[in-house]
């Protein structure tokens, strides 16, 4: 794991994926011995590959088809997934993390055996009788390799397995091989029950979270009953049996302290293998303790049930209170040492050494043999993470539709879209440009809104060329700007627009909106030498309270995209509570600690010419800063559900600051 990988538990960051599986190892090689060899935790790629096999998108030799010859299998060639009690299964899809637990599989043809074979599901975000990931599909994933696996393994006698000592045993009986079904292995979701996260970004804390506590009691099996989950004989000194794998099992507030605790732990194992003189060991010293300092401490599985006991189940009492939702703020990272190999390269990595426990390894520049190098720096707060298309793409209007269920966005790169916009660009945009010197039908677009400390509105009337006492969303740069289509611009980019609508045709179809009516806007960004850059857009929806709807921004140059995944669940939320205080079902300060109970951080959608970006009306996101000199030409299409209904921007900090201030 790279010093970098660390940036990512500062503030509400996107926690990496090395920082999981290190953590995960971890816990694993701190298990009793007899306790290590019955689970198994299985990284992203295998949930994955399964997934790609069954959809036909990958080569990977899983089980289900038959093997290339020297192909690897998902868990090793030599791991018997039957020997092992717990298969932990991390599913990473839509930018969000969530686990199952494979219980018992072993036991699918076990006689007398009470365990049987379970699938277990807990998902931070839950909504609409299901986690955010469909925990059914990777179960019935999980259930066809299986069942795959447990043939093959059978008729291998080269290596000694649970189906293979079946197989011995039933030759004489001539029994069929097991299947595994949904009767054979049952799902079942925690469902809300499961610690929900308070924003888009602590979905890897939860799932850390959730194994730490499940594999600190360690039951001897789950089973279910009457459509609750029971752990059976958990460890007593580490599971309290009234919260163990039910509502409560550790409080939200402690998931996120676990970031504070993990980077402790780093910086634990990086003064264990300092030497006494190393000159930067007090620096790391500091560090540590500047981080220990900071916010409430974690409670890992013992200390927290212990203290859940004492407190009557009152989880976010005692040194829990107070603490923020949004997770703690730290302004000190992990950088790069003096002697590092280039630029921005870390001179710290972790590794597994050979006791199997994750150690740290000294960087290229380090000052010794095996002294890591150790700096520090001072954090922006407010830098997102830059992500290509690849894990929202879509190539067909289901997957599109599937994803925008999910995480609220889907984009198609379409190359006849591209070669439209690459031809635009030959031309100089000459069309584009045309069109944008209408000033009388150029429309100004809001850049991020400026309040007090109370959240009010500050009115920046000097720079503006109103007359009236209004409202104005730009103050005077004018450097986002927008212009409706009409009729008497139908030949304006003509073959780039009617490749474009051959997808919204297509995706509106399966959305069951109609594509005859759409609204049609160039946008754009203009500024001159005497003004400072692009300032990036306050949080908003393109849609309002009451509308539905869908919209596709169309790349004609290279732009970048500010988007709050998983969001449109929190903005329809927002609307329920509010109606209920209106009518008064609940209060004002139920709605208040509700929006302050979350944060949301965006990612940066880097899109390039020709890419086709769809969202939910509802799914939060912000025009980005200026990238380029350019001025990033995209086109917006509003789809809505009738003819009608116009879109209406909603914009959060004109609306309910509470609410912007969720959206950082």
């Amino acid at each position: 794991m790279m010093a970098s990988s660390l940036d990512t538990l500062e503030g509400t960051d996107y926690i990496g994926e090395s920082i999981i599986d290190a953590r995960l190892g971890n816990l694993v090689s701190s298990l009793p011995k007899e306790d290590q060899e019955l689970v198994h935790i299985c990284d992203t790629h295998f949930a994955r590959s399964l997934r790609n096999n069954a959809e036909g998108k990958g080569n990977q030799d899983l089980g289900v088809n038959k093997p290339a010859k020297g192909a690897s299998r998902p868990l090793g060639r030599n791991i018997d997934p039957f020997q092992k009690r717990y298969l932990v299964v991390l599913i990473h899809e839509h930018l969000h993390y969530s686990v199952m637990l494979v219980c018992q599989p072993g036991n699918i043809c076990a006689e007398g055996q009470e365990l049987r074979p379970v699938i277990i599901h807990m998902d931070s975000i839950y909504r609409e009788h299901n986690g955010l990931h469909d925990g059914q599909e990777y179960a019935a994933y999980v259930r066809a390799y299986l069942s795959k696996e447990w043939r093959r393994l059978a008729e291998d006698d080269s290596m000694d397995s649970v189906p293979r000592r079946w197989r011995q045993e039933q030759l004489a009986k001539a029994a069929t091989y097991p299947v595994f079904d949904d009767v054979s292995m049952p799902f079942h979701s925690l469902g809300s029950s499961a610690p929900q996260q308070p924003n888009n970004t602590d979905c890897a804390a939860f799932v850390m979270m959730n194994i730490e506590f499940f594999l600190a009691g360690f039951p001897e099996g789950v089973t279910v009953e009457d459509g609750k989950v029971i752990a059976v004989k958990p460890k007593p000194g580490a599971a309290y049996p009234a919260t163990f794998m039910k509502d409560g099992i550790h409080a939200r507030k402690n998931a996120v302290a676990l970031r504070k605790h993990l980077q402790c732990w780093f910086l634990e194992m990086v003064l264990e293998q300092m030497p006494g003189n190393d000159p930067e060991r007090s620096m790391a010293t500091a560090m540590l303790k500047r981080y220990r300092g900071k916010g409430p401490r974690y409670l890992p599985p013992r200390e927290y049930l212990a203290f859940e006991q004492s407190k009557a189940g009152e989880a976010d009492a005692a040194n829990l209170e107070g603490q923020e939702a949004r997770g703690t703020q730290m302004d000190v990272g992990v950088a790069a040492g003096a002697g590092s190999a280039g630029k921005g390269s870390p001179t710290l990595a972790m590794r597994k050494n050979g006791s199997g426990k994750v150690g740290v390894a000294a960087g290229a520049g380090s000052a010794g043999k095996g002294s890591p190098t150790l700096a520090m720096k001072k954090n922006g707060s407010g830098k997102y993470p830059s992500i290509g298309i690849d894990m929202f793409r879509a190539t067909n209007r289901k997957e599109a539709v599937e994803l925008m269920r999910t995480s609220g966005l889907a984009v198609f790169r379409e190359k006849n879209v591209r070669t439209a916009a690459l031809k635009l660009a030959e031309g100089g945009f000459k069309e584009l440009n045309g069109l944008t010197a209408m000033t009388s039908r150029t429309v100004e677009i809001f850049r991020d809104v400026r309040t007090d400390v109370d959240g009010n509105l500050i009115l920046d009337k000097a720079l503006s060329t109103r007359t009236k006492e209004v409202f104005d969303v730009e103050y005077g740069s004018r450097q986002r700007k927008q212009i409706v289509f009409t009729t008497n611009d139908a030949n304006v980019a003509k073959s780039f627009r009617d490749e474009v609508k051959k997808r919204i045709v297509d995706v509106s179809a399966e959305l069951k909106l109609p594509s005859d009516h759409l609204v049609t806007t160039l946008l754009w960004n203009e500024r001159d030498v005497s003004q400072p850059p692009l300032e990036r857009q306050a949080a908003h929806t393109d849609n309002a309270e009451g509308q539905g709807g869908a919209v596709c921004i169309a790349a004609i140059q290279d732009f970048t995209l500010l988007v709050y995944t998983h969001s449109e669940r929190i903005i329809l939320d927002y609307f329920r509570i509010k109606a209920k205080v209106v009518k008064g079902e609940t209060t004002e300060e139920d709605l208040a600690n509700w929006l302050a109970s979350k944060t949301f951080r965006p990612v940066r959608l880097q899109l390039r010419a020709g890419d086709l970006l769809f969202m939910q009306g509802h799914t939060v996101h912000a025009g980005d800063r200026a990238t380029s000199e350019g001025r990033s030409y995209r086109m917006h299409f509003y789809i809505a559900p009738r003819k009608d209904m116009e879109n209406q921007t909603f914009l959060f900090k004109v609306v309910d600051h509470r609410l912007a201030a969720m959206f950082k």
